[in-house]
């Protein structure tokens, strides 16, 4: 009987250096010259990010300059086909000495680009309430010198009609002609604001007299309003609107004034603004319906990359790079300078949808890709034995059945929405009980409930997201593992393939496991030497600290 011999596919690793400026020079263990010969080659990747760091020594002399060790240069790292195995840059190019001399380069994936530049602001859409202020004191001073005793400050209060959040302008008293009372918004340098949505309620208002108007300035001084037709009158006492002025500028103010001719009768006038929603002119398309309306996370992560981050390629479409994402993000905006990694994850809490930044078409075209969890990645198949799986197992401080998410209301009002049944929350929602069958506090009879505080200004909407999330991903806490694949791994059509190919958002099925569900590869760390691929499965050993982290939320402390 004749016996079929397999050869399997050689691991053999090459890595192509290619400076900013320069000939691309090839490391590797066939190389004639010694000084391109690497040694302890490793590298790692993870899920979020992607391609994320490298290491290797070369055999160099410390303190020369070398022109392929050149700071951002591209480095490739490709198995014998070809097929890129992990694509990054030079950071930086310590020395090393001591019994031998060598030169080991921090090398890390290029997502790293998100974070280089530090300075970025952004305006998406606001509602939060709090980031309306008052005019400045040059602008106060100009009204003063006119309306100094009838000039009053907005105030933030509950609308008396609906007991919503308001800026609340308010003017009593016999008045001049002019501006009563405003709110500002600055969308900050750099930055201008396309619409805004506001649903609005008043009183003693009406005719020529005391009106309601949104006008756009270029300072906050009140210089470069627009034209006179580019303002809305508020003749009824209820009414939604949603405003775009025809230019776009830095600063907003909601006002109410008198028009025309002198008030008459000092009575009480006000002006309430409910459900304010400011529009950044970022050129993303809103979503959803006012005042529900908001942007969606692929929208922004492709608004950072083409702004921000341009070394990253990307594509759009059915089959582009980002995929569409589907809820309804309230509220995002970044006064204050921070980076595109930074925007990308607050983005993308409201979903933990996959992010990497992988090799693109060509190499040196890192390019990022964002879709759902399964959406893409290859499935393995292993063995327990050989892959010494170690399963981290159940654990009651992990096990969730309900949750409860705080957060602060458009006014800074902290508000809570808990599981169906919830008595101390301010809302409840099914959607943040875990009511599986399966789950051991279900079948104990047990309420294991946590409490989580996100810290930052949104809806009902986005705290159920967030707190559904939470549940989602504390269910993979309990099959989370570790896993060596050594040399060769076999993919589920039997077709074996060098261990290193195995990526974060894999799966892997142990066929002799108890379980021979597919698990979710989260983070691989490959060395050459040894041929070893070291997989973490479902969730880190950090897990809860990764997901919080990712969340952008934190424990509410017992007792609390």
């Amino acid at each position: 009987m004749a016996i079929a011999v397999r050869e399997l596919p050689p691991t053999r690793l090459s890595i192509n250096i290619s400076p900013n400026a320069g000939d691309v020079v090839r490391w590797a263990a066939d190389e004639r010259r010694a000084e391109n010969i690497p040694s302890g080659l490793s590298f790692t990747s993870s899920a979020p990010v992607g391609f994320e760091s490298c290491s290797l020594t070369l055999p160099r002399r410390p303190r020369l300059s070398y022109p392929d060790l050149e700071r951002l240069s591209t480095v490739t790292v490709s198995g014998a086909g070809g097929e890129i195995a992990w694509e990054g840059r030079v950071e930086n190019v310590p020395q090393t000495s001591g019994d031998t001399s060598g030169v080991s380069p921090e090398i890390v994936g290029w997502q790293a680009h998100l974070s280089d530049d530090k300075s970025v602001t952004a305006l998406y859409v606001d509602r939060d309430l709090g980031n309306w202020i008052q005019k400045s004191s040059a602008g106060r001073s100009a009204l003063y010198g006119a309306y100094f005793d009838v000039y009053q400050d907005h105030t933030v209060d509950p609308d008396m009609s609906t007991g919503l959040p308001a800026i609340h302008l308010h003017a009593d008293g016999q008045w001049d002609t002019g501006v009563a009372s405003e709110a500002w918004y600055d969308c900050g340098l750099g930055n201008t604001w396309e619409s805004i949505y506001v649903d609005y309620s008043g009183f003693g208002l009406g005719g020529a007299n005391f009106q309601g108007m949104i006008t756009s300035y270029t300072s906050d001084a009140g210089s470069g309003a627009l034209s006179s037709s580019d303002f809305v009158t508020v003749a009824s006492p209820t009414g939604t609107l949603t405003y775009t002025p025809s230019a776009t500028q830095r600063f907003c103010a909601l006002q109410l004034l008198l028009a025309g001719v002198a008030s008459g009768a000092d009575i009480d006038r006000f002006l309430n603004f409910r459900r304010v929603a400011i529009w950044g002119n970022t050129g993303i398309t809103k979503r959803g319906t006012a005042p529900d309306d908001g942007v969606y996370a692929s929208d922004v992560i492709a608004h950072v990359l083409a702004n921000f981050a341009p070394r990253l390629s990307f594509t759009r479409g059915t089959y582009g790079t980002i995929q569409t994402s589907g809820f309804t993000i309230p509220h995002l905006v970044f006064p204050d300078p921070t980076t595109a990694a930074e925007i990308v994850s607050a983005a993308n809490r409201y979903h933990l949808n996959d992010w990497f930044v992988w090799e693109g078409p060509r190499p040196g075209v890192p390019t990022l890709y964002y879709h759902a969890r399964g959406a893409r990645g290859r499935n393995w198949r292993a063995r327990v034995g050989p892959s010494q799986l170690a399963e981290t197992g159940q654990a009651i401080e992990n096990l969730w059945n309900g949750v409860i998410v705080r957060y602060q209301d458009v006014d800074g009002t902290t508000m809570s929405v808990g599981p169906t049944g919830s008595t101390r929350t301010n809302a409840t929602s099914a959607l943040l009980l875990d009511s599986d069958p399966d789950n051991a506090a279900n079948r104990a009879g047990i309420r294991r409930w946590e409490v989580l505080d996100m810290g930052s200004v949104s809806t009902l909407a986005g705290a159920t997201e967030v707190g559904r999330r939470f549940l989602i991903e504390a269910r993979q806490f309990n099959t989370s593992g570790q896993a060596q694949i050594v040399g060769h791994c076999e993919d589920d059509r039997g077709i074996v393939h060098p261990a290193w190919k195995i990526r974060p958002g894999d799966t892997v099925v142990f066929t002799d496991a108890a379980s021979t569900a597919p698990r979710r590869v989260i983070k691989t760390s490959y060395s050459d030497e040894s041929k070893t691929n070291s997989i973490d499965l479902d969730a880190p050993p950090d897990a809860l600290a990764a997901l919080l982290e990712r969340l952008q939320v934190v424990l509410v402390p017992l007792g609390l």
